[in-house]
């Protein structure tokens, strides 16, 4: 499966889920009125992975990334163990 990875949070705004959740919920906001890139990228089918550190240690043209995130059930995200495998 493909995916886009960031080394930053990628929505802006910094507003967590839930609060999104709430404001839609209370008609003050509509679901994907923000969170823009979240919806983009899930509704292609992909999945994206934010925060990744130490990319600049990568020295390999090509390499195969494993993003593992934990198994957790009923929620939308989950921390992940990400690591590289260098060709």
């Amino acid at each position: 499966m493909r995916a886009l990875g960031y080394d930053f949070s990628q929505e802006a705004s910094g507003r967590v889920h839930q609060d999104l959740q709430d404001r839609i919920d209370r008609g003050e906001a509509e679901l994907g009125e923000e969170l823009v890139i979240h919806h983009a990228v899930l509704g292609a089918g992909r999945y994206h992975v934010e925060c990744l550190t130490n990319l600049d240690q990568i020295t390999a043209q090509r390499f195969t990334i494993v993003v593992a995130p934990l198994p957790l059930k009923g929620v939308e995200a989950a921390p992940a163990r990400v690591f590289v495998i260098e060709d």
